[in-house]
């Protein structure tokens, strides 16, 4: 004991020794490495080698190297599918086989391994493209066959050599007229030619390539009133004399072979038309001598100044009545006249021209109704107390001479009919009776008032016991004792009524209403003192809440 505390004191000093330079060595060693990371975090550039994501400035780490997430950071630091390569962790497909990226499949493992475009090959099988064509490596279309073989009018032997696919004549073509012409193998329109064969078009006509249209032959051969020694020089096909034209008269006026209408001409040879009239070319049709010549009403001195064929007392005119009078040679219908021989229609009446028709009348003269002094002031040659009228009733009354039908009137003679009846004007018949009085039924207060000329309490009837019992009978909801009484045609617990849902609802209590019996009621049964329909619905509706007894009366009479 006395040992231990001897020792005591210098024990606790090494102690507290040894825990401070423990402490200082490990701050040292904190700060060393602080120092040694902190220079590795997020400073190695992109495509640097790494093992995590906290040492690349992109902050990701993918297969070793520092990249974006991105496809062109990718790109960039990993070789493509295909590439030449020596280690998997260079190629962006993760594997290197065969000395090439690929990924790790067997369409990529074809793919890198397949020959490129335009290799020789033997079948489809070896190519890139899968398919081998002229034994190169080709997709077909035709940029690539233009990659692999000889271009349009290159020389070749066969097909194969050939981006056209077609070896004609030594040379690379497309089978189309165009890519022959630009090879050279056949001419183009207006070449010389002795045969269709070597022409475009198919045709060779007049020595030269055409396809027969009028475009074609206007491009190749002389136009229309060119000169010509033979219709092969021209592109109308037709030379006359020495000129070229078409079949046509127009064409033959335009180049001055013959004259056109209304020109000058001694014979029809010289015109178109082939007629010369008057000294004129024209075709005797009035379309052509309106144009030719002086038109209708003109002034003329004989036949052949006009173009009527006709001269008249200084005019042309035609041989017809409205041509007389249009050109003033005859007076119009209306027009004031002493004798017929004047006027177009060859009659004169009250000082008029006119044909005496009733459609001339009334436009010459005064319409009916109108006021005359005498007959010859009237279309209707008829003047009655200073009016023009037709000889009939409805002229009479049109124009006021007379009253009409069902007029007010105190004697037959202000009537047309003759006779005056109730203070009105009719002929006494039934049918004039009902348009001008009240009909059977209708109220009146005298026998003057009804078309059945007799007034019962205060109704028009006749005297006969259906048409009172037509007048009289009783309305809708009225007491009655039979079916005769009621309007409706039925009498039904003692009122009248046609019978419908509706009519009994006017006429009886309604649904649920107090009774006694069932005529009381619009449902025609009453139970238990109400008024309900044989339904459980009405029923209830009547009952609710309240237990059935015992059954009341019912009475139902259809």
């Amino acid at each position: 004991m006395s040992g231990l505390r001897h020792y005591h004191p210098i024990f606790a000093l090494l102690v507290v020794a040894i825990i401070a330079a423990t402490a200082a060595a490990t701050d040292s060693i904190d700060a060393a490495e602080r120092t040694y990371y902190y220079r590795r975090y997020y400073s190695r550039p992109e495509c640097s080698k790494c093992r995590s994501s906290y040492q690349c400035v992109t902050r990701k780490c993918w297969g070793n190297r520092c990249v974006y997430k991105t496809t062109e950071s990718m790109a960039k630091c990993f070789l493509p599918e295909c590439a030449t390569c020596s280690s998997s962790s260079d190629c962006i497909t993760r594997k290197c086989w065969g000395g090439k990226c690929v990924f790790d499949t067997r369409a990529s493992r074809k793919k890198c391994f397949l020959k490129p475009e335009c290799a020789s090959c033997e079948r489809s099988s070896q190519c890139a493209q899968g398919k081998c064509w002229g034994r190169k490596c080709t997709d077909g279309s035709i940029e690539s066959l233009k990659k692999c073989f000889a271009p349009e009018c290159a020389t070749c032997t066969s097909d194969f050599d050939c981006s056209t696919k077609l070896c004609k004549s030594g040379k690379c073509i497309f089978d189309t007229t165009e890519s022959k012409l630009k090879c050279g193998l056949l001419k183009a329109e207006c070449a010389s030619c002795t045969s269709g064969k070597q022409c475009a078009q198919g045709k060779c006509w007049g020595g030269k390539c055409t396809d027969g249209t009028d475009a074609s032959l206007a491009k190749c051969f002389e136009p229309e009133c060119g000169k010509c020694k033979s219709e092969f020089d021209c592109s109308t096909k037709i030379c006359k004399s020495g000129v070229c034209v078409f079949d046509t008269t127009e064409s033959l006026i335009k180049c001055g072979l013959v004259k056109a209408e209304c020109a000058a001409c001694k014979s029809g040879k010289e015109c178109a038309q082939g007629k010369c009239w008057g000294g004129k070319c024209t075709d005797g049709t009035f379309e052509s001598l309106a144009k030719c010549f002086e038109p209708e009403c003109g002034i003329c001195k004989s036949d052949f100044d006009c173009s009527t064929k006709l001269c008249k007392s200084g005019k042309c005119i035609f041989d017809t009545t409205e041509s007389k009078i249009k050109c003033g040679l005859l007076k119009a219908e209306c027009a004031a006249c002493k004798s017929g021989t004047e006027c177009a229609q060859g009659k004169c009446w009250g000082g008029k021209c006119t044909d005496g028709t009733d459609a001339s009348l009334a436009k010459c003269f005064e319409p009916e109704c109108g006021n005359c002094k005498s007959e010859f002031d009237c279309s209707t040659k008829f003047c009655k107390s200073g009016k023009c009228v037709f000889k009939t009733n409805e002229s009479e009354i049109k124009c006021g001479l007379v009253k009409a039908e069902c007029a007010a009137c105190k004697s037959g003679k202000e009537c047309a009919q003759g006779k005056c009846w109730g203070g009105k004007c009719t002929d006494g018949s039934d049918a004039s009776l009902k348009r001008c009085f009240e009909p059977e039924c209708g109220s009146c207060k005298s026998e003057f008032e009804c078309s059945t000329k007799r007034c019962e309490s205060g109704k028009c009837v006749y005297d006969t016991s259906e048409s009172r019992a037509k007048c009289f009978k009783k309305k809708e909801c009225d007491s009655c004792k039979k079916n005769e009484e009621c309007a409706q045609g039925k009498c039904w617990g003692g009122k009248c009524t046609d019978g419908s849902d509706a009519s009994l609802k006017r006429c009886f209590a309604p649904e649920c209403a107090s009774c006694k019996t069932g005529f009381e009621c619009s449902t025609k049964v009453c139970w238990e003192g109400k008024c309900v329909y044989k339904t459980s619905a009405s029923m209830a509706k009547c009952f609710s809440g309240a237990s059935r007894g015992s059954r009341g009366e019912e009475e139902d009479d259809d």
